[in-house]
């Protein structure tokens, strides 16, 4: 099972750290009982006029030579990275904000979406790394203004445009794509800081926030495996003064109680489905961070 959730946890060119030590646990219904408190949700939107304000100082500190260094993505170099970083907001805010939406080729499956999604990233970063590191600054400054203001707009419990699919929902809040896309600037950011070794954003308010979004992917594979209804789940993550340490519980059952999907019942009828809550096979509940 561990081996199985490592993988789980390690897309192409994602984060730095991966799950190098899980454990799941069975605990007793009386443990249970006294230790679950659902997962709040997690309100993301105010932080990514700080997370992008240090990506602009730190592209401000590159020496030209940074640029070219090559990072974890064996496909990108830092200046590609950043690429990304300016092409996601511009096509993010435009199709969130303005309803805008590019045409898209037949997309059947998952394999689809992804091939279209990879061909759409390609294609921001061959456009964008043609520009000099200095207007891709300036147009950075520009882009991550308009995407801060578009998540700070978002009623954040509100039904998102699109579930956050890696965590098993077909349907989401917006608080929740919110913090999948502070995610995504967190770590193609830290790919950029690991690159030209100059770190900053591996603190608590920040990283915390980061490894509480990761978190709510366990339900999907938790749910795959034959187990007791009710487990505990540790982990160790890499942090600036050492590791930082994860205990919480998972609870498998047919339905999800409202009260976990963090969203607001004051948004739908009592009998309506919450978004996030069509095929919650499992929740994740008691998160503890022990460092």
């Amino acid at each position: 099972m561990a081996h199985a959730l490592k993988k789980f946890f390690r897309p192409a060119g994602a984060l730095l750290f991966t799950l190098s030590d899980v454990s799941i646990l069975p605990v007793s219904g009386s443990s249970m009982k006294t230790a679950i408190k659902p997962l709040p949700p997690i309100l993301t939107a105010h932080l990514f006029s700080k997370l992008d304000g240090l990506l602009l100082d730190l592209l401000r500190s590159l020496a030209p030579e940074d640029w070219e260094k090559q990072t974890v993505s064996p496909k990108w170099k830092v200046k590609d990275v950043a690429a990304h970083l300016l092409d996601t907001p511009l096509r993010g805010v435009a199709i969130g904000r303005d309803g805008y939406v590019a045409q898209s080729p037949g997309i059947n499956l998952p394999a689809d979406l992804a091939a279209y999604i990879n061909r759409l990233n390609q294609e921001g970063v061959t456009v964008y790394g043609r520009l000099s590191p200095a207007v891709l600054v300036a147009l950075m400054e520009v882009a991550t203004k308009l995407l801060a203001e578009y998540h700070a707009s978002r009623d954040p419990y509100a039904l998102a445009p699109y579930g956050v699919s890696w965590a098993g929902e077909e349907k989401s809040a917006n608080w929740f794509d919110t913090a999948r896309e502070f995610t995504e600037r967190w770590h193609h950011q830290q790919q950029i800081r690991a690159a030209v070794e100059k770190p900053g954003i591996m603190t608590r308010e920040l990283y915390y926030s980061v490894l509480d979004c990761f978190l709510r992917a366990f339900r999907s594979p938790f749910a795959a495996f034959p187990q007791s209804p009710e487990h505990t789940c540790r982990s160790m993550f890499p942090g600036n003064a050492g590791a930082v340490g994860i205990s919480l519980a998972l609870n498998r059952h047919g339905r999800s109680p409202k009260s976990r999907s963090g969203i607001s019942s004051r948004r739908r009828p009592s009998r309506r489905k919450s978004p996030g809550a069509s095929s919650p096979r499992a929740s994740i509940v008691s998160p503890r961070f022990l460092r």
